[in-house]
């Protein structure tokens, strides 16, 4: 074998990447990464062709959960490389598909990450958006320690999970995320969805009204995984396409707060090529979905609970 031969699917994944930062079909806003976004990209693809570091560490005690679903089965390795490039290392990194048949359409850097201890399970579709946590109740997950949740399509920093961990560590019995709305309460209800305002550096004392979102990073304490796993699936016929939602009026009604880990919510950048409009989106989002779920989920004693500590407008 050559040195040509030795350098080749470098240059070829080179190659690749630099297709996929420009040559994107109908960018989004989203879609276009900065520098340090291009330049970890990049990074993640050596990782992902190169590394045989583990992903995760057994003594860590935290559990990080992630699915995916349909082309993006493609692109998710780069968002599970870059929480394996982090300060901490989860003691179990899990993917959810859908099916089993999604099993065997896994590509090589995914197989790769499954050697240095990525694990790969098939899971119920019908479970939707709430697949990240639900799935590894299902399947028997520990609920003595706390669950991460990300997401498919994110490129997380290198202290995304130690935040997490630190601040779980600091409030055990509270939700911990890296991004969250703040609830609005005006004449005694909550405000439609879209009013909600970004939450910012008040919010990283704990609050009823602050809902976080688990796409950035979310951590669940014990306590919530046991109340959710008790619950079953009763998800289905109130909040069956918006699981954040689900967490947080579950949480709100077991006296659990939530709270930033920064003093402002913080998105990652996505992975390019990744942004195309979801039909569940336009459903929760333009369509009123998320609306009609706030009002199944949030009785009375909910919304009480959440104006102790909300902006009343």
């Amino acid at each position: 074998m050559t040195i040509r031969d030795l350098l080749r699917p470098v240059v070829h994944g080179i190659r690749d990447i630099e297709q996929r930062l420009q040559g994107l079909p109908n960018p989004t806003d989203f879609d276009r990464p900065g520098r340090a976004a291009r330049a970890m990209l990049r990074r993640l693809w050596w990782r992902s062709r190169f590394s045989s570091a583990p992903v995760t560490d057994p003594s860590s005690g935290i559990v990080v959960s992630l699915t995916t679903f349909g082309p993006r089965l493609q692109e998710v390795h780069f968002a599970i490389e870059s929480i394996a490039a982090g300060r901490v290392l989860p003691s179990r990194l899990i993917l959810w598909l859908d099916s089993d048949d999604d099993l065997h359409r896994i590509g090589p850097a995914l197989r790769r990450l499954q050697r240095r201890g990525l694990e790969i399970l098939a899971t119920n579709a019908a479970y939707r958006s709430h697949t990240k946590y639900f799935g590894y109740i299902a399947a028997g997950g520990d609920l003595g320690v706390a669950l991460a949740l990300a997401d498919d399509d994110l490129l997380y920093p290198h202290d995304w999970l130690s935040r997490l961990v630190e601040a779980h560590a600091s409030t055990p019995e509270d939700m911990v995320c890296w991004r969250a709305h703040r609830i609005v309460i005006r004449d005694g209800r909550i405000a439609p969805y879209e009013e909600w305002v970004h939450a910012g550096l008040a919010d990283q004392v704990a609050r009823f009204s602050v809902f976080g979102t688990s796409g950035a990073g979310q951590l669940l304490p014990p306590r919530l995984l046991h109340e959710l796993a008790r619950l079953g699936t009763a998800f289905f016929e109130d909040a069956a396409g918006n699981d954040d939602l689900w967490m947080h009026a579950t949480a709100v009604r077991i006296g659990m707060r939530s709270r930033l880990v920064t003093d402002r919510p913080t998105l990652p950048p996505y992975v390019p090529g990744t942004q195309e409009r979801s039909s569940l989106w336009a459903e929760n989002g333009a369509g009123g979905g998320n609306d009609r779920m706030v009002a199944a989920l949030y009785d009375a004693a909910l919304v009480e609970r959440i104006a102790s500590d909300a902006i009343i407008r």
